[in-house]
């Protein structure tokens, strides 16, 4: 699967599971929570594996990138779903940049799509 449909594939998965639904009573936050974490384990597993592929590294952090996107003006129950697995994964986004110090075009790459975390 090419690099963008496997963004917007895992930004509509994102979507069901941290946005609210339209027009629905129950939102079944427990359930979408246990699945969302789920989601997020494997995803970060194949973050922190693809650490020596630079052109992996990046594509899993325009994804987490991504996702974070949709929780700008969203509801405080999904940004906590987030935050209580991405935490985990700030101290190793912080080494990734002490790893590609010595390589200034894939730090600028790298850098980039962690906006979220630099800000």
């Amino acid at each position: 699967m090419d690099s963008e449909c496997y963004r917007l594939l895992n930004k509509a998965i994102a979507s069901l599971l941290l946005l609210p639904w339209q027009s629905v009573s129950n939102q079944e936050w427990d359930e979408r929570n246990n699945l969302f974490s789920v989601y997020m384990s494997n995803l970060l597993s194949q973050l922190y594996q693809s650490v020596t592929r630079p052109a992996q590294l990046v594509q899993y952090i325009r994804v987490l990138n991504d996702q974070l996107d949709l929780l700008k003006v969203e509801s405080s129950f999904s940004k906590k779903m987030s935050w209580s697995i991405l935490k985990d994964a700030v101290p190793f986004l912080q080494n990734l940049l002490s790893t590609y110090l010595g390589h200034p075009g894939k730090l600028r790459n790298i850098q980039y799509h962690l906006k979220f975390f630099l800000n």
